[in-house]
């Protein structure tokens, strides 16, 4: 009886949980609507199909203009995004989603990029070792790797404590 009753109370503490899909999704259309109201001087690159606040995350994924893991060490999800401004210069942002808050901060620029973007894309750089030719650096969280394949560059920015630190490839 006693199992019985231990069951039935970890079934209701499931319950009540939010499965962690539907967070995402929430915080993807808290990161939407953030950027259209606190950041009017820029726009996405691309918009979902149908305008979903939801569904913009994907096709900015499948366009590798943006890339969603924890990159500050909180165990929240975050997510960084290229953004375009008004005079066509592209910036790369960090959005924090902790505490169903949104924040962000301008990472880089990259240049005027005009009309679609091809040359440009945005991953998730794993934690752990990372290595250029004069510099081996152990990056305890999740980074953003930016590759310009117009300069045959690529950079990967790590978080260091309250900043986003940028680490060049070689």
């Amino acid at each position: 009886m006693r199992l019985i009753f231990i069951l039935l109370i970890a079934f209701q503490q499931c319950q009540g949980q939010t499965p962690k899909s539907s967070v995402i999704e929430n915080h993807t259309s808290m990161v939407y609507q953030y950027v259209k109201d606190s950041l009017p001087n820029y726009n996405f690159i691309i918009e979902s199909d149908n305008g979903s606040k939801s569904l913009f995350m994907q096709e900015y994924k499948e366009q590798s203009l943006g890339c969603v893991s924890d990159f500050d060490g909180d165990n929240v999800d975050d997510y960084a995004l290229l953004l375009r401004d008004k005079n066509s210069k592209v910036c790369l942002f960090f959005f924090s989603t902790a505490n169903n808050n949104v924040k962000h901060s301008l990472i880089d620029c990259f240049g005027i990029w005009e009309g679609e973007i091809t040359e440009l894309n945005v991953a998730v750089e794993p934690k752990g070792k990372w290595e250029a030719i004069d510099e081996t650096i152990k990056v305890p969280f999740d980074g953003i790797m930016v590759n310009d394949l117009k300069e045959s560059r690529s950079k990967a920015y790590y978080w260091d404590k309250t900043k986003f630190v940028k680490f060049l490839y070689d």
